[in-house]
């Protein structure tokens, strides 16, 4: 007949409670739920009725219309427009009518040879062809000189991003704290629409080429940033300290 021994008692796990409060998303979710628990009844002592309070309400449309009728009335005798928004405005469009006039110099011909040759080197023979037969139909079509404005805007709104996207890459990929900076900045580039941006750049460059090479600008310029920084802050630290003991 067997008798039963009693065992010792198993040692008792960590409190799952107190390995979770360890973790710092469950602390913050914590602190969230201690404010909401205070605040809430506050507000809804105060503000019953359940749609937004008035008094909260801001109005906007006063101080963007005082800013406009100010932009429209200085736009012509201000300083900021004459000596910094009009060098601005004029640059680009003496870079515009700079690619313009050699593009309408090569003709048709030329320009569909450099088109067709620099994309067969670049993408292959399909995008190639496609290029050829692109500038084809456009003259077929007669939009030439159209098309030749477009492409000139374009050339000069290319150039100006890689330049800008470029110098913001090397300023991100070589400090961490310029981007931190930079990081929200080209996230709000990328994520409004062009026409939320266009607006502002309409009433100061008013309706033409500058306000088109901007807009093009500020949208195309953080994907070259943000590639630009990438690299710099993956390439190896020994390359980097090699570059810089060579100058």
């Amino acid at each position: 007949m067997s008798v039963a021994t009693p065992t010792a008692p198993e040692a008792a796990p960590a409190p799952a409670l107190r390995t979770a409060l360890r973790h710092p998303a469950v602390r913050k979710l914590l602190l969230l739920a201690v404010l909401a628990a205070i605040l809430v009844p506050i507000v809804n002592a105060k503000w019953a009725s359940g749609s937004w309070p008035h008094a909260l309400t801001v109005d906007a449309s006063g101080p963007l219309g005082k800013a406009s009728d100010w932009i429209i009335d200085n736009r012509d005798s201000h300083w900021l427009f004459l000596y910094f928004f009009g060098h601005i405005s004029n640059a680009i469009v003496i870079s515009v009518r700079a690619v313009y006039l050699v593009l309408l110099a090569l003709g048709w011909a030329g320009v569909t040879a450099a088109a067709t040759l620099v994309a067969w080197r670049v993408a292959g023979v399909r995008i190639a062809v496609t290029a050829l037969v692109s500038f084809a139909v456009t003259g077929l079509l007669d939009m030439w000189v159209p098309g030749m404005q477009t492409l000139a805007l374009m050339v000069v709104a290319v150039l100006a991003s890689v330049v800008i996207g470029g110098l913001l890459g090397l300023a991100g990929g070589l400090s961490d704290r310029t981007f931190r900076m930079l990081r929200p900045v080209l996230d709000t580039m990328q994520v409004l629409p062009a026409f939320a941006y266009l607006l502002p750049v309409v009433m100061v460059f008013g309706i033409g080429v500058p306000s088109a090479v901007i807009a093009t600008v500020i949208y195309a310029a953080p994907p070259m940033a943000r590639l630009t920084a990438l690299g710099l802050r993956g390439a190896d630290k020994g390359v980097l300290e090699a570059v810089e003991s060579l100058g």
